[in-house]
């Protein structure tokens, strides 16, 4: 006689199978995880913003005009928000991240070269560029990873791996900032972003925006 399961049996094995079904839905993609290696790397080439107001008031600026360059990078980073929250949606937040770090390059090899306070001035409002189209588009790119249910949880764990690097990205001490010394380190620092640009380029797929999929 062929052994027919019992009802109790099939209900136990359906059970089962939709506690396994939920426990993966509830876990991260391993997409998300990749894109949050290549974040990481690219923190650990990122210099905090007290580098670089350092770099500007050994360079000549008096204490007003630093504090007055640093309002203005807040403020281009701010208004640059809004129109990178536009552009990613349209254009893509890979592409866009990408652009942010050529952004990050050329910026940070102008404090290393130039010795020009109005210079300094100019490279810090670009540089403000950059600070906004992060993180607008690596908040939003975080978020594509994940389905919605899981929305707070991936911005989280982004957030959390972007300012986990804060210490190692803060000087520990005031450092020789003079034009050899200064170039080393900003080349240095350039070539690890490069890797975590590299990172993403190479290890996390394109992402299309939610509008793109529904079409």
């Amino acid at each position: 006689m062929l052994d027919h399961p019992t009802p109790w049996r099939a209900e136990l094995t359906r059970s089962a199978r939709d506690s396994a079904n939920r426990e993966s839905q509830d876990r991260l993609p391993a997409a998300y995880w990749k894109y949050l290696l290549a974040t990481a790397l690219f923190g650990f080439g990122n210099s905090s913003n007290a580098f670089l107001i350092l770099r500007t008031r050994d360079i000549g600026a008096s204490l007003e005009l630093t504090i007055l360059i640093y309002a203005a990078f807040n403020l281009v980073a701010a208004v640059v928000s809004y129109p990178a929250g536009t552009f990613s949606d349209s254009w893509g937040a890979k592409n866009l991240l990408l652009v942010s770090f050529i952004i990050f390059l050329i910026g940070y090899l102008g404090f290393a070269l130039t010795q020009n306070v109005v210079l300094i001035a100019g490279l810090f409002a670009f540089y403000g560029l950059f600070q906004g189209i992060f993180r607008t588009a690596g908040k939003a790119m975080a978020s594509s990873f994940v389905p919605d249910r899981l929305r707070a949880n991936g911005i989280g764990w982004y957030n959390t791996t972007v300012e986990v690097l804060q210490p190692y990205r803060e000087p520990r001490r005031r450092p020789a900032l003079g034009p050899g010394r200064a170039c080393g380190r900003v080349l240095l620092r350039s070539i690890l972003c490069c890797r975590g640009a590299f990172a993403l380029w190479l290890l996390i797929p394109e992402i299309q925006d939610r509008a793109h999929r529904s079409k």
